[in-house]
């Protein structure tokens, strides 16, 4: 059975906006509660990592190689919004028009998304 596109996914959505405001996450896996930790732990201090932290992903069932694609995606995706916040660039509109209402509740862009083609920005 083909998986649907997560925007469609409501329970998707409200695990990752449990993830994203560090609430709920219940309904995640073991594996999932440990990504998300490791994740915040590299957006926050990346310097305070352990070798227990990676023994915690490694027991979350993570072989090396995730571990390092995990990292390095967060890394990446943090230094992009780094660069985007240093050059004041709003958010798309096309992300924040797909992403589920829950998700969207969760995340603050600081800044207002861009305005989509034909729409009149606000005032």
């Amino acid at each position: 059975m083909a998986r649907r596109p997560f925007r469609q996914e409501r329970s998707g959505a409200t695990a990752a906006a449990a993830v994203l405001t560090g609430g709920d996450e219940g309904g995640l896996t073991a594996r999932d509660r440990a990504l998300a930790a490791w994740a915040r732990k590299i957006v926050a201090d990346p310097n305070s990592t352990t070798p227990a932290h990676v023994a915690t992903l490694r027991s979350a069932g993570l072989d090396d190689r995730a571990i390092f694609e995990a990292t390095a995606f967060v890394a990446f995706r943090f230094a992009f919004s780094t660069v985007n916040d240093a050059l004041g660039a709003n958010p798309d509109w096309q992300l924040v028009d797909t992403a589920p209402p829950e998700v969207r509740s969760a995340v603050t862009y600081r800044r207002p998304p861009q305005t989509a083609p034909g729409d009149t920005p606000p005032r």
